[in-house]
């Protein structure tokens, strides 16, 4: 498959959609099943349903199935929407500080908000107020999903669509920017006529798309729909955003150079500037990728990481297993509330954890002594220098 030219294609439509032309006939070549099957993996497929049936190009049964996404997205916005007012309302009301993030943020200057898919919806709430906010949510109807002090957020869910997760880290996985960027936490403004209801400066909103962005690059990819995102989000404040600050605030996190080539790869994308080999290949890797990337990208990275300067499979497996058995004592805690009265007792459970897998948990255990077997080190290691290269 040619990567580029699929890849084209779905970029095309998505602007025309965004700016309502007709788009120009798709090349021959073009299997439209395989460019709608991308579509709906980088969750851009209700974007592009309105050019495609323009361009009168669709069977019956693509264009039904095109249609449904399309109206899926509607309603799941419709939905969404519904819930985060009741969540942010029920947070106001007893006092409980919190910021939305994400998708129910940048979806607001999106042409249109069902535009812009989430698969759940995010909002940071202090350490301090976590209890008090698990309290609301149960009284609101919601049920836990998640809730250990391990994780960087607790989830919570209604129905089968709608997941909230609460995050008290804003970056979660030990990012080198982490601590950097939970900062923002401590410089987030007051919305208007609000007391207790939250939001980012525009210059920390865009921090932490590109941390967020480069979270998922640097562990299993990320895909069309977050450059998508610092294109609408750049089209409407780069005008206000305070370069100096900005650019401060990216080379403490580290991510200078790539939030530079996102900004290229962004604007080889839809503003038609050129590109070097470097930012094509970071658009191929993005396309391949899907919306958070795929299990065999993060294998591939861990592989890489496990193995060091090794370049030993075998180093790779074993540095695997000793983190699979032998967790942090923060998350055995979870596993063994007991360790919280008698931390001695972590080697114990630790040999217990091991043991119990290995014995009762048979189709874990070999998930475990497989895991690698289908990762080719070498390509793994490619893909780690690449992500150097783009400043990861």
């Amino acid at each position: 498959m040619n990567l580029e030219l699929y890849c084209g294609c779905l970029i095309q439509l998505i602007r025309a959609a965004f700016s309502g032309e007709t788009p120009e006939n798709l090349p021959k070549e073009i299997d439209v099943d395989i460019l709608l099957d991308a579509a709906k993996r980088h969750s851009v497929a209700n974007i592009i349903y309105e050019p495609l049936k323009s361009m009168g190009i669709l069977d019956p049964e693509s264009e039904k199935k095109l249609k449904a996404l399309y109206n899926i997205a509607l309603m799941n916005d419709i939905v969404q929407s519904h819930y985060l007012d009741i969540v942010t309302d029920a947070f106001e009301e007893n006092e409980i500080p919190h910021c939305v993030m994400k998708g129910p943020v940048i979806k607001e200057i999106y042409p249109r908000p069902d535009f812009r898919q989430s698969s759940d919806l995010d909002i940071h709430v202090p350490e301090r107020y976590r209890e008090r906010a698990r309290d609301i949510m149960l009284q609101l109807g919601f049920k836990i999903e998640r809730f250990n002090s391990a994780d960087a957020d607790d989830v919570y869910f209604i129905g089968k669509k709608i997941h909230i997760e609460l995050h008290r880290i804003l970056v979660s996985n030990k990012t080198p920017w982490q601590k950097e960027c939970q900062k923002i936490t401590d410089r987030l403004v007051l919305k208007e006529n609000k007391r207790y209801t939250y939001e980012m400066t525009a210059e920390d909103y865009y921090l932490y798309m590109i941390a967020h962005m480069a979270k998922h690059m640097l562990y299993s990819g990320m895909g069309i729909k977050m450059v998508l995102d610092i294109w609408v989000y750049m089209k409407n404040y780069s005008e206000i955003l305070d370069k100096n600050i900005l650019r401060e605030r990216l080379s403490l996190c580290g991510l200078e150079e790539f939030e530079e080539n996102i900004q290229k790869l962004m604007k080889f994308w839809f503003e038609d500037e050129t590109a070097d080999d470097l930012i094509k290949e970071l658009g191929n890797y993005i396309f391949l990728s899907g919306t958070f990337g795929t299990k065999k990208q993060l294998d591939a990275y861990f592989y890489a990481q496990n193995a060091g300067k090794s370049n030993s499979p075998v180093i790779a497996k074993a540095v695997y297993y000793w983190k699979f058995f032998f967790m942090p004592y923060k998350w055995m805690c979870n596993r063994y509330p007991i360790l919280g009265k008698i931390p001695v007792l972590l080697p114990f459970c630790w040999v217990h954890r091991a043991l119990k897998t290995l014995i009762f948990e048979r189709e874990k255990a070999h998930n475990i002594s497989s895991k690698y077997d289908n990762v080719d080190l070498g390509e793994s290691k490619k893909i780690r220098n690449f992500k150097k290269e783009i400043g990861l």
